[in-house]
């Protein structure tokens, strides 16, 4: 991660804990998200490779939440102790609504992740997760996204940045076990360390994952490449990102659209291929600082939707042709400049911009009139989100809020 990421959130933890009215402790038995007394325990010994595959999965019950449109914070006392640690990852089970989530402090002068935890009842309290295979290298680097498939809900990816492994791992059992994965096919990143930077998955194909790299890539690549996996992460080919960009970039954003094409956002411009990397056009100019869990959303009527820095919100109608070749010559009218990650619930449109320190970091507007932007009244928080997450189950919507820590708002009874 870059030096501007670091500067903005160092020193951040003490007064945020403070602001937040947040608890500290770290632990995998469950505890309240809201309990400042929480002990402080060991995280569990890790599980020899296939011991938990058996295990029953549990299931979520939210039966006390609070009144439509009151942020809270529910992070997890492991998410804030010590308090520089940042919450860059949240995902949904949307099979019953089971939360995952993950913190890390490893680009923020720590040395440490929490790994992955999981809430069964609408994050009033957590357990961690991940307690087998792969559990020790998951707590060594940062979780910058984390992805559920919708139509594959107990499988899970998630990236270890700057961890022992840096790449992405799954999870087939629903984030007990988790393996390393080898998308470096060709081995050609410069410094040989597989390091994963932004995650992506094709709506309705599970087993369709792609990634950007966190390094350069050498040839045959001119510094930028991609990896793809039609087998859900067990075999992957590698394919060239566009050829003016040399190198690895920060805050690029990744998104699969169909079998061969793909969306990749950067701060030099927004770029389409439909064939795999072999050519690349570029239908949107203006620089986008972007998620490693994705900066676009696709709506209920196949609308691709995209946040373009200084400018708004803008539209990929497939009405139009295939979403993310086309788009929309203005933004939305009225939408919020600085978007950094969307999300729908099915009646409104939600947004956030992650680097919004003025402490109302979201907007929403109903689907039915995208021109009715207006901001969503929250406590102060210092960061907007590096990753949204929707509970329809529940009607929930959770927000992973770096320094700030994790968030939740119920969005209708």
């Amino acid at each position: 991660m870059n030096v501007q990421r670091a500067r903005f959130s160092r020193g951040l933890g003490a007064a945020l804990l403070a602001a937040c009215g947040c608890g500290s402790g770290s632990g995998a038995p469950a505890v309240s998200s809201r309990d400042a007394s929480a002990i402080v325990t060991a995280p569990p010994a890790a599980q020899p490779q296939g011991t938990s595959a058996a295990l029953v999965l549990p299931k979520a019950s939210c039966s006390k939440l609070p009144s439509p449109g009151a942020w809270e914070n529910v992070s997890p006392p492991a998410f804030l102790n010590p308090p520089n640690m940042e919450t860059l990852a949240v995902a949904v089970s949307p099979e019953d609504g089971v939360v995952f989530a993950a913190a890390g402090n490893k680009t923020n002068g720590g040395d440490s992740g929490t790994g992955v935890y999981r809430s069964v009842d609408c994050g009033a309290t957590w357990e961690r997760a991940s307690t087998g295979a792969g559990s020790e290298k998951l707590g060594t680097g940062d979780p910058w996204a984390l992805l559920i498939p919708a139509t594959k809900p107990t499988t899970i990816y998630v990236n270890n940045g700057y961890g022992q492994e840096p790449t992405i791992y799954r999870s087939t059992n629903g984030g007990v076990d988790f393996t390393a994965l080898d998308p470096d096919s060709k081995d050609v990143l410069v410094s040989k360390s597989n390091h994963v930077q932004a995650m992506a998955v094709e709506k309705g194909n599970p087993k369709h994952i792609a990634v950007t790299f966190h390094d350069n890539c050498g040839p045959p690549f001119t510094g930028n490449c991609l990896s793809k996996s039609i087998d859900g992460g067990t075999t992957w080919q590698m394919f060239p990102g566009p050829a003016n960009l040399k190198g690895w970039l920060e805050a690029a954003s990744l998104s699969v659209l169909g079998p061969s094409s793909y969306l990749y956002t950067c701060d030099s411009g927004i770029y389409f291929t439909e064939d795999t990397g072999k050519t690349w056009s570029q239908p949107l100019k203006g620089g986008l600082y972007g998620s490693y869990g994705g900066s676009t959303h696709i709506g209920p009527d196949g609308t691709l939707y995209l946040g373009v820095g200084n400018a708004g919100i803008f539209t990929s109608n497939p009405k139009n042709g295939p979403i993310g070749k086309v788009w929309s010559a203005e933004p939305l009218k009225g939408s919020p400049r600085n978007v950094g990650v969307l999300i729908d619930d099915g009646k409104h449109l939600y947004a956030s911009w992650s680097w919004d320190s003025g402490g109302q970091p979201f907007s929403m507007a109903p689907l039915s009139d995208l021109t009715a932007w207006k901001p969503m009244k929250s406590p102060p928080i210092a960061r907007g989100s590096n990753q949204l997450a929707y509970d329809s189950k529940h009607h929930v919507l959770y927000s992973a809020n770096w320094g700030a820590g994790l968030w939740r708002v119920v969005t209708e009874p």
